[in-house]
């Protein structure tokens, strides 16, 4: 299940590069490209950060969030990094989206130097309507946040459980354009 989410990740980055070089006249315009972000998920892994290229209507991301526990050399880490596609109903500047995305949540330890990571997780199939917003000077703040459903699949060992259960997503982003 890693090994299919490590893929998709790599096929959403080079198809966004891939795209990111088509002649555009939302390229000429105020319109930024993409954008670095600070983020705040609904998760047992909260904090982090996220970047996205904007391809006209569509735009492609990634995420990863963390939280660590620990003093010294013991830690644990827990960790969840995702790739998301949007597509924006309307100019970027002040859009809602609807946005489709996967996040795996792990976690790391570390003992006496030793560093530890399970093979297990929770795999995360989310859905959201959300809204975006440019502001500043030329554009150079962004501000968004979306809300939705979350699937959530055990993973164990690299194969996926029968059952998963529904939770909330949210996720808060804050943070430059360029």
């Amino acid at each position: 299940m890693k090994r299919l989410f490590v893929l998709v990740l790599v096929v959403l980055c080079a198809g966004g590069v891939a795209l990111g070089q088509e002649s555009s006249e939302l390229q000429d315009s105020n319109t930024p490209t993409g954008s670095l972000n600070f983020v705040l998920a609904g998760s047992f892994a909260p904090f982090g950060i996220g970047a996205e290229l904007f391809l006209g209507p569509i735009g492609l991301g990634a995420t990863f969030t963390a939280l660590p526990f620990g003093a010294q050399d013991n830690f644990i880490l827990l960790y969840e990094p995702g790739a998301y596609g949007r597509f924006y109903f309307s100019d970027l500047e002040s859009a809602l989206f609807a946005s489709a995305s996967v996040s795996y949540l792990s976690v790391a330890g570390s003992s006496a130097s030793e560093l530890n990571t399970l093979d297990a997780g929770i795999m995360r199939l989310n859905g959201a309507l959300g809204y975006n917003a440019f502001f500043g000077s030329e554009n150079a703040t962004r501000f968004s946040f979306e809300l939705g459903p979350r699937y959530n699949v055990p993973v164990v060992g690299g194969a996926s459980q029968d059952e998963g259960w529904i939770f909330v997503h949210f996720m808060l982003m804050f943070g430059k354009t360029f």
